[in-house]
């Protein structure tokens, strides 16, 4: 399996530009590094420039943004003058002479790749303004046919869990939100026509069904949205309307979604205006794949993307070779819509492998203990939440807003006393306090190093008053066993499932188990 190149590039308030060319090697990025002073003054300006214009032109009588559905001119002779100089910025500002040895670096490993391999370079920024350059413009890039994608910078190696039961068809949900304006109820039908998948669509949905579908114990292959959207300015964050009276951050939905993401969700579609605040949200997440539109787009044109995409991807192309090729049939339409290939993306974490229809599916990987408790740990998760008031359907709160890490204190249960009449008795327990720990520092000291002096981090028990939070402590002692450990197994039982006088041994065979084999493949 070929792996991306993954271009890390940032910039800082003086125009010194760092640029990192990492390459997976034994599934460790290895990085060649750079630092020169490159001006962005005059691509900015054209950036900006036809940002504007974006907002502006078209031949389109509606888009896909959240709040600007109206009537559009068309596309003027300065728009498409104003793409031609930004282009030519753009290409002007990477061929400039500080990045010669960078570009010769480039063209090394593209001509160092087999000829059949597929070509994949991940730009991976937090900057707005390079996210929304036309990389795959560059003449380096498309001479090797090479399909451009973002990454952003923080992404992690995160242990994926496998799917539940091989599945027959692909889960997708399919939100279908306010459709003031635009037609999306086209997108529906096209998702219904897709071979071997399963469709279960909220059209319109209030956001308790929406949580209800995300938190679904089955889990979800692809998350898909059709309606209105924006990001904040910043690119941070954004929104989508769910009806024709709501708008939901998508933040709000972070907890669910991280639940989706641990049953499996590997792609999330948003086939709607300014997405790239949303992908930021998602890959915050650690989401595998995502896809949306750098800007407005028009309603036409994202009915065709949809059209070309699932044609391309559900016969088991790659994501970037589908993509390729729907940019390519995108390119037909820039007659009436400029710059319709250049708006459409994929955000993806590098250390995640390429993803196919065949992957989505599930049939050619095996399941170990760690993805299946992974998955019972998830579901248990997803119970209590449930029964939490605070953390289920319309009030919306996340167990991440309501959590707080207090410090812990690890105390020593003190001798027995005699009174005066020498006659034994209890009195209540009384401790003193041996160590302290903020959160932090108990996860690094009792877990990873096993600093406590009778069972070196391997028996804890956490005692608290009634809602001081110790069972979401457990939660995250067993999400950091998952992420911070390799061989360990986390394993959640709640004392009130057993039976009585049922031991630990019989519970894990006879419940723990059957339940775990019906969720996963073992």
């Amino acid at each position: 399996m070929n792996h991306p190149l993954v271009i890390d590039l940032n910039y800082d308030n003086d125009n010194q530009i760092t640029l990192k060319l990492l390459t997976d090697s034994n599934n460790k990025l290895k990085d060649t590094k750079i630092q020169i002073t490159l001006p962005t003054e005059k691509l900015l300006k054209i950036q900006e420039k036809w940002v504007k214009a974006c907002k502006s032109s078209g031949a389109e009588q509606v888009y896909r943004l959240l709040g600007k559905v109206g009537t559009q001119s068309i596309a003027s002779s300065d728009f498409l003058h104003t793409i031609i100089k930004y282009e030519n910025a753009f290409q002007e500002w990477f061929n400039s002479e500080q990045l010669i040895c960078f570009k010769q670096e480039l063209g090394q490993f593209f001509e160092n790749q087999q000829i059949s391999a597929e070509k994949r370079v991940l730009i991976q920024t937090n900057q707005q303004w390079i996210c929304k350059l036309p990389w795959h413009r560059l003449d380096i890039f498309q001479s090797y046919s090479c399909e451009v994608g973002l990454s952003f910078t923080g992404n992690k190696r995160v242990e994926r869990p496998l799917p539940p039961l091989p599945r027959a068809k692909v889960r997708i949900l399919a939100i279908i939100g306010d459709s003031t304006g635009i037609k999306i109820n086209i997108d529906k039908e096209l998702l219904e026509q897709i071979p071997d998948a399963k469709i279960i669509c909220l059209e319109q949905p209030r956001r308790r069904y929406l949580y209800e579908e995300l938190w679904n114990p089955h889990g979800l292959d692809i998350l898909f949205f059709a309606g209105h959207s924006q990001s904040e300015a910043n690119g941070d964050s954004g929104q989508i309307s769910i009806n024709e009276k709501e708008s939901l951050p998508l933040g709000e939905l972070k907890n669910a979604l991280r639940y989706s993401i641990q049953l499996g969700l590997k792609l999330a579609i948003f086939n709607s205006c300014d997405g790239l605040g949303l992908a930021r949200v998602l890959a915050d997440l650690h989401i595998p794949h995502i896809i949306v539109f750098r800007e407005k787009v028009a309603d036409t044109v994202a009915q065709e993307f949809l059209k070309h995409f699932l044609e391309a991807y559900s016969s088991n192309n790659s994501l970037y070779t589908s993509m390729r090729l729907t940019r390519e049939k995108l390119q037909t339409l820039e007659n009436i819509y400029p710059c319709a290939s250049w708006l459409p993306v994929i955000c993806q974490n590098p250390y995640d492998a390429p993803l196919t229809w065949q992957n989505l599916r599930g049939s050619q990987i095996e399941n170990n203990w760690r993805d299946c408790c992974q998955v019972m740990l998830a579901n248990s998760t997803y119970k209590r939440l449930l029964n939490n008031p605070l953390t289920y359907q319309e009030l919306g709160l996340e167990l991440e807003e309501i959590y707080v890490p207090l410090g812990l204190v690890e105390r020593q249960k003190q001798d027995r006393r005699i009174d005066s009449n020498s006659q034994f008795y209890e009195q209540e327990p009384k401790y003193e306090i041996t160590q302290t720990f903020q959160q932090p520092e108990f996860f690094e000291k009792a877990l990873k190093l096993g600093q406590t002096p009778k069972s070196k981090g391997k028996r804890l028990i956490i005692i608290g008053e009634a809602g001081a939070g110790k069972t979401t402590l457990l939660q995250k002692i067993a999400d950091w066993v998952l992420e911070n450990t390799s061989e360990d197994v986390p394993i959640w039982i709640s004392l009130a499932d057993l039976q009585k006088e049922q031991s630990l041994e019989s519970y894990l065979q006879n419940n723990w188990l059957e339940t775990a084999m019906q969720t996963v493949r073992i």
